[in-house]
């Protein structure tokens, strides 16, 4: 928002503003699992209206294209971003530039793409075995331990310790 090419400027300019909401793509707020965070609108409700009322806002904004694809291949194309912002006062060639609001942005050419899956019934049986089978080890060392220690102290007692 900028009123450079006006032919008539304001006298007394107020830049100060509120983003109430700017997304790129679909919304995806409902459409994520709670476990998947993303920036789809870092901007949500930025307020900006204790500025100075004299100051141009820029907002630098790193936009990347997102696809999320949930367990029934249903796939929803979004646009997350990260953004930095500077606020200044601008002055050229002796006196006070107008003030204006930037939103410049830079679109990544890397897109993201979250795939929510279950797990297949195999990864819980290995596991499963897994943990049996580390059960079974454990107690095969400690009876094996327990052998050798049984076995130590008999041979104590008859004197056959040599």
């Amino acid at each position: 928002m900028s009123t450079h090419s006006a032919t008539v400027q304001p006298a007394n300019p107020d830049m100060s503003h509120v983003v109430h909401d700017l997304r790129f793509g679909e919304d995806l707020a409902s459409f994520l699992p709670e476990h998947i965070k993303g920036s789809f609108n870092p901007l949500d409700e930025v307020d900006r209206l204790h500025a100075n009322a004299l100051s141009s806002h820029d907002y630098f904004l790193k936009i990347v294209p997102t696809i999320f694809e949930n367990r029934h291949d249903k796939k929803s194309f979004a646009f997350q971003y990260t953004y930095a912002y500077k606020d200044y006062i601008s002055f050229g060639h002796g006196h006070r530039v107008m003030p204006a609001i930037w939103f410049r942005y830079d679109l990544s050419p890397i897109t993201v793409k979250y795939t929510d899956k279950r797990k297949p019934l195999y990864h819980f049986i290995t596991t499963i075995c897994a943990v049996v089978g580390g059960t079974f080890t454990v107690a095969g060392i400690i009876d094996s331990v327990i052998f050798t220690a049984a076995e130590v102290f008999k041979k104590a007692e008859l004197g056959k310790l040599s």
